[in-house]
């Protein structure tokens, strides 16, 4: 679709049709299909597998997943997991910000939340599990406030309760 007021080269929409991959500013995106509105400056991306890779971090999801990149915020809808260095969490929404280096800064989860921590010396063997329906975490910070039926476990040992406050950085 085009502006008629502009002309036929200022494309207002555009859609994209299988195996899509975008790469722009250290950040590649792929899935089956893609909508970008160049007015609204909105990329949809639909399909089974949904992956983001930036030099710091990979996200995975599948149904659809909403990038507003004025906002440099993902907005995923279905299961996505978010691995970062020795960190995973896994929800059934997740919300993601980027800053101007496409580093995250704050990602949410919504709905059956895992976060998985390895721990030096582990190997494949997660030794933090954590379970909640939502998870706030701010990389600034390195604080991560879950809520709603919270289970923190390292090994056979657990701790369970409404609402937890893990800091990474202590």
């Amino acid at each position: 679709l085009y502006d008629p007021e502009q002309g036929p080269s200022a494309l207002t929409f555009l859609t994209i049709d299988g195996n899509v991959s975008i790469t722009q500013d250290g950040r590649t995106i792929t899935s089956d299909k893609a909508n970008y509105d160049t007015v609204k400056q909105e990329l949809l991306f639909t399909g089974d597998k949904i992956v983001i890779t930036t030099p710091d971090l990979s996200v995975q999801s599948s149904g659809r997943v909403q990038y507003l990149m004025s906002e440099r915020k993902a907005v995923s809808d279905g299961v996505t997991t978010i691995k970062q260095k020795d960190q995973t969490l896994k929800a059934d929404h997740v919300t993601a910000v980027f800053d101007d280096k496409n580093a995250l800064t704050r990602a949410t989860g919504r709905g059956n939340v895992i976060i998985t921590r390895q721990l030096a010396g582990a190997g494949d063997v997660a030794n933090d599990v954590v379970r909640a329906e939502n998870a706030d975490y701010n990389t600034a910070t390195g604080k991560i406030v879950l809520t709603g039926n919270v289970r923190l476990a390292r090994g056979e040992s657990f701790m369970q309760g409404e609402r937890a406050t893990i800091d990474l950085k202590t």
